[in-house]
């Protein structure tokens, strides 16, 4: 994991996270045991989503891979 960045509803009560890996492969892994770790603690409504970094428009804002 390159970073994480923890997010939070107070009013709505739901909690969340935006993860930056550095592959597809190892963001399906973490995604996957996540999931798992969620459903064991029996947390049902969960989502998660993997998406590519668009690197010319993160540029804009002079991100550096």
């Amino acid at each position: 994991m390159l970073w994480k960045i923890w997010t939070l509803n107070s009013q709505a009560l739901e909690a969340s996270a935006i993860y930056l890996l550095n592959n597809v492969a190892n963001a399906e892994r973490y995604l996957q045991m996540h999931r798992a770790r969620l459903e064991s603690c029996g947390v049902n409504n969960r989502h998660g989503k993997i998406f590519e970094v668009n690197a010319s428009l993160s540029a804009i804002n002079q991100v550096d891979f």
